[in-house]
């Protein structure tokens, strides 16, 4: 369960598993990073699985201010590059 903004919703996943990354560069891409909640919830999911990651890069074309701030603020350690960057998405 994800809450956001006195909000709450369910990312659901049904199928999980990933090769080892261990100390590996690992590129997320998102067509749009609004809320920043599927992402957070694909970072949680690595965390889970106990995996120490060399670096972690999100690539998006469009990206919002909040979703930005939010994955800043659960995993600073992650690079967001975003073709463009939208005030209110």
């Amino acid at each position: 369960m994800i809450k956001e903004d006195g909000r709450k919703f369910e990312i659901e996943s049904n199928y999980f598993k990933i090769p080892n990354i261990e100390k590996k560069i690992v590129i997320i891409v998102d067509p749009m990073l609004a809320t920043g909640s599927t992402i957070k919830y694909l970072l949680q999911s690595i965390d889970n699985a106990k995996q120490n990651l060399g670096k972690i890069i999100v690539f998006c074309i469009i990206a919002s201010i909040f979703g930005i701030k939010q994955i800043e603020k659960n995993y600073p350690q992650v690079e967001i590059f975003a073709a463009a960057i939208d005030d209110v998405l």
